[in-house]
This record gives structure tokens, sequence and C-alpha cells, in this order.
């Protein structure tokens, strides 16, 4: 995130497209997404090989498991919910389910018109992991939604309107 300081200090102070030698606000984004997309693989395999506690995380560790696919624009609902909410404390923002990564693929595939023999699932004990994962370890986000209002997508919903987005 050392990338933020840089893109802060090359912005226009006037927000005046055409500055000399300056940034306008969305070429600032721009740029400070691709560092972020750049640097973050850099520093996730460096945090994964040297951990503060406990043992190194292999790739194959990383992508056991459950995820949440979360799509970026119930993101975007939660934070702006969050925002005009008066309560402080822990919300939970993410996506409505959880699924393992094969789970995700299929739903992609279906989407894609792709043929499903092409991902192969593993299990658990195929994984030969060193330490045990919980079979679900997603969050809960009762909380959003109640106290917020928060309903994010499904996967296959967020999937089916794609064109629309």
């Amino acid at each position: 995130m050392f990338f933020y300081g840089l893109v802060v200090k090359s912005l226009d102070p006037q927000y005046v497209a055409g500055g000399t030698g300056t940034l306008t606000p969305y070429t600032g984004v721009f740029f400070f997404a691709v560092g972020i997309l750049a640097s973050t693989p850099i520093f996730n395999t460096f945090a994964m090989k040297h951990p503060v506690e406990g043992k190194a995380v292999t790739m194959k560790d990383y992508f056991a498991g459950g995820r949440t696919p979360t799509y970026v624009g119930d993101v975007s609902d939660g934070v702006q919910r969050l925002i005009a909410h008066p309560t402080n404390g822990i919300f939970h923002i993410c996506g409505v389910e959880c699924m393992s990564i094969a789970e995700i693929a299929y739903q992609v595939a279906d989407y894609m018109g792709l043929d499903h023999s092409f991902i192969h699932p593993v299990t658990t004990e195929e994984m030969n992991e060193t330490t045990p994962r919980p079979r679900f370890s997603g969050m809960s986000i009762d909380k959003a939604r109640t106290m917020l209002g928060y309903e994010p997508q499904k996967l296959k919903e967020v999937l089916a309107n794609w064109e629309h987005l």
C-alpha cells in the first residue's frame, strides 16, 4: 500500500484536467488500482512464506476450503449503508453463499457454456493439509442484513445479470 502516498502526491490539488506534471482524480485512481494489482501478489506471497505467527502457508493451503464470492457492487452497497448508519461496531459485508472453489468454477463454466470435464475438484483429504480446516468458515452477515438492510446477490444472480452491470 506504499503506492497510495505516491499517487496522492502526484494528484493535481485543484482537480483541473491538463495540469502540468500532475494527475486528474480518475487517472490517479487508475494508477492506484494498477499498483495494487501489481503489488498484491508480491506482498501476499511474502506474507504467506513469512507469517507473523505460525507456519508458512502454501498456495495449496491458500486455495483450499470454502470461499464467499462477493460482487463488488454489493460491497459498495454495504459500505454506503455503513456510512449512512449511525451505529458503530463490526459488520461483515460479503456474499451470502459459502462455496468451494470447484462450485464457483462450475457456476462460471455454466454461465460461459464451458465443459465441466476440465474442472477437477479435490477433497480435503486429497489436499493433505498440515492443519485441518473447518468445514464451514464463512462469515455471518445477519447483523448487516437486519440492521442495515444489506442483501447481497448470489453468484448465479450476478452472472445472470452480467451483461447489464
